[in-house]
């Protein structure tokens, strides 16, 4: 007659409790919606977040290749947390700019990144014809006044270089577009190139 063979596999109730409370810190994407403004198209993300934790999106640049784009947004741990078995879950929006795409139809890949690895989405989008810019520049009498395009909630950065190809140092920064800066301009100064950046945010 055969053996039988048993294997046990035993957890603490601690962990047993860490391990559900991880798994359901991501409740999912309740809406999605793409705009194309400035030139540039953007993703906004209506997430569901477990009350302990919080997203943050990498600031590493969205990958793009072909018509797919894949875009990480990291669900972190609160360093308070007056829940013993699970949050109520809340609403937290992540405005993430793709870039300048070509008109057309395309595909966003979203990691939602937690200790326990991805959980993937997948939306799709299409970016219509578009010639407009991000950021217009005009002379005034002692400054520069810069004008940038954008939507509300993104984090937008202007450099300015006094060369074009590097030393590029931050002017100003703004959470939400559109809005105007302007900048005083020294009577030593020949010349004076600006740029905009455009990062990932969320409330």
């Amino acid at each position: 007659m055969g053996r039988s063979m048993f294997r046990f596999c035993t957890f603490s109730l601690p962990l047993l409790l860490s391990v559900i409370e991880a798994s359901a810190q991501f409740g999912g994407v309740s809406s999605s919606s793409f705009s194309t403004i400035g030139g540039i198209t953007y993703a906004r993300l209506v997430c569901s977040v477990e009350g302990c934790y919080y997203l943050r999106p990498s600031p590493d640049p969205p990958e793009r290749r072909d018509h797919s784009v894949w875009q990480t947004i990291y669900v972190r741990q609160a360093d308070i947390c007056g829940c013993d078995f699970g949050c109520p879950y809340y609403t937290q929006t992540a405005t993430c700019p793709l870039g300048k795409l070509a008109p057309g139809d395309y595909t966003l890949n979203v990691d939602f990144t937690s200790w326990l690895g991805p959980e993937q989405w997948t939306f799709l989008f299409t970016v219509p014809e578009h010639n407009d810019t991000t950021l217009s520049c005009s002379r005034e009498a002692n400054s520069v006044r810069l004008d940038v395009n954008g939507v509300p909630n993104c984090f937008y950065t202007i450099e300015s270089s006094s060369s074009l190809t590097n030393n590029w140092t931050e002017v100003t920064n703004h959470i939400g577009a559109p809005f105007t800066y302007r900048d005083t301009l020294q009577p030593t100064q020949t010349a004076r190139f600006y740029r905009v950046r455009m990062h990932a945010n969320v409330n």
